[in-house]
């Protein structure tokens, strides 16, 4: 089975190595637009999210039905192209997802706040966002990260260029996407939803969205964060290796 990869924000495709690694599965990690080797284009329009599942649909294997995985801003592009696409999707792992905000007032908040983040990363530059990014509490779990995964993670982050993180903060960030909660019922391929015990919001949301999901299971990971695959490896790597391997292929 095609096992393909979507990073989160600020993240590349070589983020995946070490849990292919831990895994002993082959994982084809997809840079997304304005992050990576993807081009970083300044029109707002090619990080919507209808560009964003286009550029990856675009690099979906022919050989049939791909397990996508996705964390944070990748697993809310692959949890929309499972919706738009169902064909090309076998399965989803989503690590850290919300399929949106509901209430039009926080949306409305969270667009001004991410166009104000947006602009400072422009006027301000890369050095100062990461280490504003890495103050964030919900960042600052991934300080328990090995630091021979952590170091090359940090310097890929550093490296981005600030017209792509303003761009998908613009034109995909919590706020800019339509929420895709009513469409959950839709989505009959199985569905692991994975969170780490110290991040209780995207908990609470996965639990939701298990309710909603036809072929769901949420697990939580102890003792890790959001970005839970990689601040518990070993633990991460288990669970998602017994999901595919459920998958029966």
């Amino acid at each position: 089975m095609n096992i393909i990869a979507l990073h989160g924000f600020t993240g590349s495709a070589a983020d995946w190595a070490p849990l292919a690694d831990a895994m002993g599965l082959p994982i084809t990690g997809i840079d997304l637009v304005g992050h990576g080797a993807c081009p970083a284009p300044t029109e707002t329009s090619a990080y919507t999210s209808e560009a964003m599942v286009k550029a990856v649909v675009g690099g979906l294997s022919d050989q049939g039905p791909s397990l996508l995985m996705g964390y944070s801003m990748g697993a809310r592009v692959a949890l929309r192209l499972a919706l738009a696409h169902p064909d090309r999707v076998r399965a989803l792992v989503l690590i850290g997802v919300n399929p949106g905000l509901r209430d039009s007032v926080q949306r409305a908040e969270r667009i001004a706040r991410d166009q104000r983040l947006a602009a400072r990363i422009e006027q301000r530059g890369m050095e100062w966002f990461c280490e504003h990014w890495a103050s964030l509490p919900i960042i600052a779990t991934q300080q328990v990260i090995p630091a021979s995964i952590r170091d090359p993670m940090q310097a890929r982050r550093r490296a981005n260029r600030p017209a792509g993180l303003a761009g998908a903060l613009r034109g995909f960030g919590q706020g800019a996407v339509e929420p895709v909660w009513d469409r959950l019922p839709q989505l009959n391929c199985p569905v692991l939803l994975l969170t780490g015990s110290l991040d209780p919001a995207y908990g609470a949301i996965a639990n939701e969205m298990a309710d909603h999901l036809p072929f769901a299971v949420h697990e939580v990971v102890d003792g890790a964060g959001h970005c839970a695959h990689l601040e518990r490896l070993a633990d991460s790597a288990r669970r998602i290796s017994d999901f595919v391997l459920s998958l029966g292929e």
